[in-house]
C-alpha cells in the first residue's frame, strides 16, 4: 500500500468513525466525497488528493468545489468565514438586569440559502452549540387580512437548524438570509471563533462599519444585491432594511446612517452606566423592517413598518425630531432596568428617561418641555397630592399610556427627568449612571410578587439619596412616591398595590439616618 492510498484509507476510517454525518447513506453524500478535504470545514484539499480521486466523487457540488480547489480557482469569498461568539442575549439581560432584547442574528453571513437541500461545513466547535437561523424578513399578513390583525402576529418568524462539526445537509423550508447563532453563557472571550463554509449559498453581501467599509462599498452592495433586504452592522446596532429604501434615502451615506444609529445607542449605554462601570458587551440591538405595525420593540429588537423607512433609513432624519424619539424610545425599552426601575406603571416611563437623554444630547428639544408636560404634571399630580402612578380609587378604563384613572406616562416621566436636570446643574451629570450601577450591584426586591413591586420604587428613592448624597425626601413626597393607599395600575398587566405605612416609614428613616443635606432649590420647579 503506497503512502497516498494509506492516507486515504486512514482519512476514510477516521471520518466514518464520526457517525452518520459521513456515512454513505447521508442524503447521498459518500465518505469518499468528504475525505478529499483537509479539515472539517472543507477549507482546502488534503495534500495527497489527486485528480483521479476527485473524478470518483459522486456529489456534483462537492466534486466541482474540489476540482476548483485543485486548480487553484476556488474563491469562496463570504461563503467561507469565521464567526465570533457572543454572550447569550438572555444571559446578558440577566447580568445587566435589562431583559432579553439583544439580537438573535449576530452572525451575519451576507449569504442567501435557497429552499431545499444546502451543504454547510462546520469546523471545530469545541463543544459549543452552533445553529443556523433563517428569518422571514419580508413576511406579510395573508391577503385580505389587515396587517395589524394578522393571526400569526407581528413577530419575526424564523426557522432554526442545528449544526454540528463537519458536513451538514440542511433542508431549508423557506429560503432567505442565513445567520449563524454562536452564543455562550460565559465570557465569549473564553471561546474561539468557528469556521463555517456554505458552498451552496448565494452571496448578497453585508455592510460592516467595524471592518472599515466605506460609502463606495455601501453603494456597490445595494447595486448588486440579490435580496430585497440588506444587512448592516455597526458597533452597537445592526440593521436589516429594504434595499430599495436604502437606495432612495441613504445612497452614498451608509456610513452616516449606521454611525447615527450607533451614536444614539452609545449615548444610552453611557447613561445607564456601562461606560463608567467598564462594561462593553459587543452584542448589538437589531433594527429591522416589518409589514404589520408602525413601530415596536420585541425580543428580536426594534421593528419599523415599511412606509416608515423614509423616517429611519435617512441618516439626517434618524437623529432629529420624531424619528430620533421613536428609535431612542424603542432602544430604551431594550436597555431599561427591570424590575428595579421598571416597576408596575413604569414600562413606558423608565425607557423614556433614556430617550430624553439621547434625543436632547443630539440637539433635539425636550419633548416634555415642548408638549407643556411640566405644567400639566404639576396640575394633575403635585397640586392634587396624589401618587404619580395613579389617581386614588380603582382604575376604570385606564391603560398603559394613561387615561382612565391612571396618570399619564409623560406626567410620570417629569419627576425622573427633574432629578437629571438638578444634578447636572449641580455639576453631577453622572447621577443616573451611578444610580444604575448601584442598582445592578444589588438584587431586586419582590421578584415574582407583582403586587409588592412598589418596594423597588421605595428602594429607588433610598438609593437615589445615597448615590447623590442628597436628602430627596421632600421631592419624593411631593410626587407621591411615598403615597400610602391602595393603587391599581394598568401597565401591560394589572398591578394592585397596597402601599403600607411601615414600608414607607422604613425608607424615610433610612434616608434620615444618612444625615444628608437637602437640595439647594425646589427640584419640582425645574424645567429644561
Amino acid at each position: 500500500m503506497n503512502l497516498t492510498k494509506f492516507s486515504l484509507f486512514i482519512l476514510a476510517f477516521l471520518f466514518l468513525l464520526q457517525g452518520e454525518v459521513f456515512s454513505k447513506d447521508f442524503n447521498g453524500i459518500e465518505a469518499s466525497d468528504t475525505v478529499v478535504f483537509k479539515d472539517l470545514a472543507a477549507t482546502s484539499l488534503n495534500p495527497d488528493i489527486k485528480r483521479r480521486h476527485i473524478r470518483k466523487m459522486k456529489n456534483p457540488v462537492l466534486k466541482d468545489m474540489a476540482l476548483k480547489m485543485k486548480k487553484g480557482q476556488y474563491n469562496p469569498g463570504l461563503r467561507l468565514a469565521e464567526y465570533e461568539p457572543y454572550l447569550n442575549p438572555k444571559v446578558l439581560g440577566e447580568k445587566m438586569r435589562i431583559g432579553d432584547g439583544f439580537s438573535k442574528y449576530e452572525g451575519i453571513t451576507g449569504l442567501i440559502l435557497e429552499e431545499g437541500e444546502n451543504i454547510i461545513f462546520v469546523g471545530e466547535t469545541n463543544g459549543n452549540d452552533i445553529k443556523l437561523i433563517i428569518p422571514e424578513w419580508s413576511r406579510k399578513a395573508p391577503e385580505g387580512i389587515k396587517p395589524e390583525e394578522d393571526p400569526a402576529g407581528w413577530r419575526l418568524h424564523n426557522k432554526t437548524y442545528q449544526l454540528k462539526e463537519g458536513i451538514n445537509i440542511v433542508d431549508v423550508e423557506k429560503g432567505g438570509h442565513a445567520y449563524i447563532q454562536y452564543y455562550t453563557d460565559d465570557n465569549p472571550d473564553n471561546h474561539k471563533p468557528i469556521t463555517v463554509h456554505f458552498p451552496t449559498a448565494k452571496v448578497n453581501g453585508y455592510f460592516d462599519i467595524t471592518r472599515g467599509d466605506t460609502n463606495s462599498h455601501f453603494n456597490s452592495l445595494l447595486d448588486n444585491a440579490i435580496s430585497p433586504i440588506m444587512d448592516i452592522r455597526g458597533k452597537y446596532i445592526q440593521v436589516a432594511f429594504p434595499v430599495d429604501s436604502l437606495k432612495r434615502f441613504a445612497y452614498d451615506r451608509g456610513v452616516e446612517l449606521i454611525n447615527n444609529f450607533d451614536t444614539i445607542a452609545a449615548l444610552q449605554r453611557e447613561f445607564i452606566g456601562w461606560n463608567k462601570e467598564g462594561l462593553s458587551p459587543k452584542n448589538h440591538v437589531l433594527a429591522r423592517i416589518n409589514y404589520h405595525y408602525y413601530m415596536f420593540r420585541d425580543r428580536d429588537g426594534v421593528a419599523y413598518i415599511d412606509w416608515a423607512m423614509r423616517l429611519v433609513a435617512d441618516p439626517k432624519s434618524i437623529i432629529k425630531g420624531d424619528p430620533c424619539w421613536g428609535f431612542s424610545h424603542e432602544l430604551g425599552h431594550v436597555l431599561q432596568m427591570r424590575p428595579q426601575l421598571t416597576w408596575g406603571g413604569m414600562t413606558e416611563v423608565s425607557n423614556n428617561i433614556l430617550t430624553l437623554y439621547s434625543t436632547t444630547m443630539l440637539g433635539n428639544k425636550s419633548r416634555i418641555s415642548e408638549e407643556n408636560r411640566y405644567k400639566e404634571a404639576r396640575e394633575t399630580i403635585l397640586d392634587k397630592g396624589i401618587s404619580y402612578l395613579s389617581f386614588p380609587g380603582e382604575n376604570v378604563g385606564g391603560d398603559q399610556y394613561g387615561g382612565g384613572k391612571n396618570t399619564d406616562v409623560f406626567h410620570r416621566l417629569v419627576s425622573f427627568w427633574q432629578l437629571h436636570l438638578y444634578f447636572t446643574e449641580q455639576g453631577y451629570p453622572e447621577f443616573y449612571p451611578d444610580l444604575m450601577i448601584a442598582m445592578r450591584k444589588q438584587e431586586p426586591i419582590s421578584v415574582g410578587n407583582r403586587n409588592k413591586d412598589y418596594l423597588n420604587m421605595l428602594e429607588f428613592c433610598r438609593l437615589a439619596c445615597e448615590v447623590s448624597q442628597t436628602d430627596l425626601t421632600e421631592f419624593f413626597e411631593r410626587w407621591g412616591f411615598f403615597y400610602v393607599e391602595k393603587i391599581e395600575v394598568n401597565d401591560y398587566a394589572n398591578y394592585q398595590y397596597d402601599i403600607l405605612e411601615e414600608d414607607v416609614a422604613a425608607v424615610k428613616k433610612a434616608i434620615a439616618d444618612m444625615n444628608l443635606p437637602k437640595p439647594k432649590v425646589d427640584i419640582t420647579l425645574l424645567e429644561d
